[in-house]
Formats: structure tokens, C-alpha cells, sequence
């Protein structure tokens, strides 16, 4: 099963259609946030035949637990405080969602489960799950320094999913483009879009993307998405996209 390794940091990273997210409803913390009495603080980590656990306790909650792992391809499992949190990826075929619903059975009532989890279609080939799981990170919300082109802090999230991508579908080429809204010149509105552009890939780059698989654009105000006549619409315009240009 080489492929699925190549794949395990983006479906740990991407956070969207695929993903199943259902922590426990009408949770709160216990005082003092400390763990249920009947929780042992411990790990579990699943790769492909292979389970290890950090903090065996034998307890039934752990082998619930353990049981939920078995069915996964890869995973990450750690109680800490009150709370278990279960990250990773699970086969289409397999039983996950009968072990999950066991699983929830054992909780204790002021435990938070938190699921961060891919279940994928063992059919689909390296180019097709590229393309999907592309799709569902391109819409990344990027933002600047008025009138400039210095990132917001508020982008890294989104930018490191797209070099986690980068780092996993290897063949693949990201083209990276600016766009404005119509207030100014359109000559400077062309260049603003390119430097931020260029300012998007410059951190993809210092992030591990290499130069060649990186291709930026400024297309100014010529492309947009809104209305420029109300400050909303303006605001949507600004913004940056990302297109997959080739996959092999």
C-alpha cells in the first residue's frame, strides 16, 4: 500500500468535503480541567499493519479505541485532558462507521470526542485523489496589508495546507493568481495582484514547494467575482486562486 504513505500528512492536514468532523454534542469541561477519573492520558499511533500504543492501561475504553484503529489505514489517537481525539484516514470498505458507533457507546458522558477523518475510496488512483483533494483546499482564503502585499498572519492556515498538498502530489505544478478589484490605475491594480501573488509563493516556497512547481499571475481587476460597486463585492475581487496546472 505505498501510495496511501504518500498521501498521510495531506488527509491529517485538509480540512473539507471528505472530512468527517462530530465531536460529542452538549459537552462541557469538567472543573479544573482535569480527565474523567476513568481516563488514563495515552496515545495510538496506526500505520499500515501495525498498531503501537503509548500508555497501555488495558481498559475497555483503550481496546474500544483499539478496535476503532484496526480499522483504519493510518491514525493518530491521544486522550489528553478531557478529551480523545482521533485523526487519520479509513478505507471506504472497511468498518469504521460500525467500530465508531461501539466506540461512542463506551464514552463517558463528560468526554469530547474529536474526529478529524478521511474515509477514502480505495479505488481512486493517485492523479483523481490529487485533483479531489485540490479541489478541496483551492478556495483558500488569503488576505494583505491594505493597498500592499505583506500577508496576514490570518493566511498561514491556509497557505500550509496548500504546501502540504505541494509535498504530496509531487507531480503536480500549482499556478498561483492575483486578482483586484476596479478602484485606481489598472496598471497598478495588474501589478498589485502580481506582487501579492508572488508574495503567495515566495512563503509556498519557504515552506518547501519547489520554485519549478510554482507559477504565478496578475490579472488585475479583469476577472471578477462581484459586484465593484459595493465595498463586499470590491473585497471578494481582492483575493488570490490557486489552479492545478498538470498532474502525472
Amino acid at each position: 500500500m505505498p501510495r496511501w504513505a504518500k498521501f498521510v500528512s495531506l488527509f491529517l492536514l485538509v480540512a473539507a468535503g471528505f472530512l468527517i468532523a462530530t465531536p460529542t454534542s452538549n459537552w462541557l469541561p469538567p472543573p479544573d480541567d482535569v480527565l474523567p477519573a476513568n481516563i488514563t492520558p495515552f496515545s495510538i499511533s496506526v500505520k499500515p499493519g501495525e498498531i503501537l500504543i503509548d500508555g497501555r492501561d488495558g481498559s475497555a475504553l483503550q481496546d474500544g479505541l483499539v478496535a476503532l484503529a484496526e480499522t483504519m489505514r493510518y491514525g493518530e489517537m491521544t486522550a489528553t485532558g478531557p478529551e480523545i481525539s482521533v485523526r487519520g484516514v479509513a478505507p471506504a470498505s472497511g468498518n469504521w462507521t460500525t467500530a465508531l458507533d461501539a466506540f461512542r457507546q463506551q464514552l463517558p458522558v463528560d468526554t469530547n470526542l474529536v474526529l478529524d477523518v478521511f474515509v477514502v475510496d480505495d479505488g481512486l488512483d493517485v492523479d483523481e485523489l490529487c485533483g479531489r483533494m485540490f479541489e478541496a483546499i483551492r478556495d483558500a482564503d488569503i488576505t494583505f496589508r491594505q493597498s500592499g502585499s505583506e500577508l496576514r498572519t490570518a493566511s498561514f492556515a491556509s497557505l500550509d495546507r496548500i504546501i502540504s498538498f505541494a509535498d504530496s502530489c509531487a507531480e503536480t505544478t500549482i499556478l498561483v493568481v492575483g486578482h483586484s478589484d476596479t478602484l485606481g490605475d489598472e496598471e497598478f491594480n495588474r501589478i498589485l495582484s502580481l506582487r501579492r501573488a508572488e508574495a503567495v509563493a515566495e512563503y509556498l516556497r519557504n515552506g518547501g514547494v519547489p520554485s519549478g512547481k510554482l507559477k504565478v499571475d496578475g490579472r488585475g481587476s479583469s476577472e471578477p467575482v462581484a459586484d465593484n460597486d459595493t465595498v463586499h463585492g470590491r473585497a471578494r475581487n481582492r483575493r488570490i486562486e490557486f489552479e492545478l496546472l498538470s498532474a502525472s
